[in-house]
């Protein structure tokens, strides 16, 4: 028998879109609204709901905060040399000169070659070790941030970030 001060009693389904629910809920709502069900279980599933749906929001903020988003997919790196004003090219494109501080795109195998005229050009692969945040992706993100984070290069850190090169002039003079 239903509960004539119950606040969720059937209603003519006029009422029910009057409800101001996000639209997530609207479908519970209007179903407990139309039915018999006491305002302590409606309350019930509403907070489940609702709680299910902030977890799943949580869950998706703690993905997001993989190594590509928190660290991003560059890093400051420091080049400098012993001829100042040495062109410093990382992919083919020019990054600046030395002595240079600037980002340069993270990733295992990158390497820089340092150049000016009159002396001979050196090429380094930047070592990198990987960002202790990427091991905590895998357990929490799983497959999905960690590939993110491979795919971009997020998941590695350039050691050391300060390189010294030094050029020697052409010809060993």
């Amino acid at each position: 028998m239903p509960n004539p001060n119950n606040p969720f009693r059937r209603v003519s389904p006029d009422w029910t879109p009057l409800l101001n629910f996000p639209s997530c809920l609207n479908s519970v709502v209007s179903k407990l609204v139309k039915s018999l069900y006491t305002a302590e279980l409606v309350t019930e599933v509403l907070v489940n709901k609702c709680m299910s749906l902030l977890v799943s929001m949580a869950a998706a903020a703690v993905v997001a905060g993989c190594a590509s988003i928190i660290n991003g997919t560059s890093e400051q790196v420091t080049i400098n040399s012993n001829v100042k004003g040495a062109t410093v090219q990382v992919a083919g494109g020019t990054v600046g000169v030395t002595p240079f501080t600037g980002p340069i795109p993270r990733g295992a195998g990158t390497t820089l070659i340092v150049s000016k005229e009159g002396y001979e050009s050196k090429t380094i692969t930047l070592n990198t070790e990987i960002e202790p945040i990427f091991w905590g992706n895998i357990i929490i993100g799983g497959v999905f941030g960690s590939t993110t984070d491979m795919a971009t290069g997020a998941m590695y850190k350039f050691a050391p970030a300060t390189i010294q090169v030094d050029l020697e002039r052409a010809g060993g003079k």
